[in-house]
């Protein structure tokens, strides 16, 4: 079935990229991104009913770039159009290994997807990592975070495309990072919630109150519950060990990105620099 997506999220004023969610890698003249706004995407499911209903609600709420079409696990795609499915990678930094989920979520040329073959990050059109919620997300969670995802993939293309964005690789997810953040404007008396996982290697909740973080440490349990109430005052914190380090701001109930950044230097735990700058979401 395809469908064009008018409703346009209001949530989505600001983008997400460069920082935790999502890594962008083509500007508005190449061939591919070209093809992914004339062609649309293709979602192909993953079989498990739960997530795949989650995926695509998150689809008609925020995707608005372009038309969308679904497709069965096995089906082939439509050639010149761009895939978004889940797929599982190695970790890329062996000391990274007790982190449980790899899954990542992918935008793809059609012509360069195989069932189960491997994906070439670097020719990927956005992605984003489910264990950059915290380390150990299982599987049979992952549904919760699909509006997430969907809403910051959607917000990074979509202002690659209004900007006619040029740039490659780190300088574009660079753009997209400043204009996020210079947009998203300052949303007061909100409350960041981190997951007690989160603090064994990049949170020092010390610092968290030093920088007069509003904060909520929680465990597995609630944090899942909390997610699911939904609350527009609760953000999560997104940090990804991957290629690079990618760091994001994320609201619960719309999906919505405040803070994005991506650092290609080593940066294991947060530092009193970005702690200062997310601290005004925060008072």
């Amino acid at each position: 079935m395809k469908w064009k997506l008018g409703i346009i999220c209001t949530i989505l004023t600001v983008q997400l990229t460069h920082g935790s969610a999502q890594v962008f890698n083509q500007g508005i003249n190449q061939l591919e991104y070209k093809q992914l706004l004339e062609r649309g995407i293709t979602y192909i499911r993953t079989g498990n009913q739960l997530f795949d209903s989650c995926l695509i609600a998150g689809l008609e709420t925020c995707w608005n770039i372009t038309d969308v079409n679904i497709i069965e696990r096995l089906e082939r795609p439509e050639k010149n159009t761009t895939v978004l499915f889940v797929t599982t990678k190695k970790p890329s930094r062996e000391f990274f290994e007790d982190r449980r989920n790899q899954k990542v979520l992918v935008l793809y040329p059609a012509s360069l997807y195989k069932f189960k073959g491997e994906v070439n990050m670097e020719r990927t059109l956005g992605y984003m990592y489910f264990n950059g919620f915290y380390e150990l997300l299982d599987e049979e969670h992952e549904y919760l975070f699909a509006k997430m995802m969907i809403g910051s993939l959607n917000a990074g293309l979509k202002w690659i495309s209004e900007h006619q964005l040029t740039d490659i690789g780190r300088q574009l997810n660079q753009s997209i990072s400043e204009s996020i953040i210079k947009e998203s404007g300052t949303p007061l008396g909100n409350t960041l919630i981190i997951h007690r996982e989160q603090t064994r290697n990049f949170v020092d909740i010390s610092k968290i109150e030093k920088a007069g973080i509003r904060y909520r440490l929680v465990g597995q349990d609630e944090y899942y519950n909390l997610i699911r109430a939904g609350n527009k005052m609760h953000y999560v914190l997104y940090f990804s060990f991957n290629t690079f380090t990618e760091l994001s701001i994320i609201n619960i109930a719309t999906g919505q990105i405040v803070y994005t950044k991506h650092f290609y230097e080593d940066y294991p735990e947060l530092k009193p620099k970005e702690l200062k700058e997310i601290a005004v979401y925060f008072g």
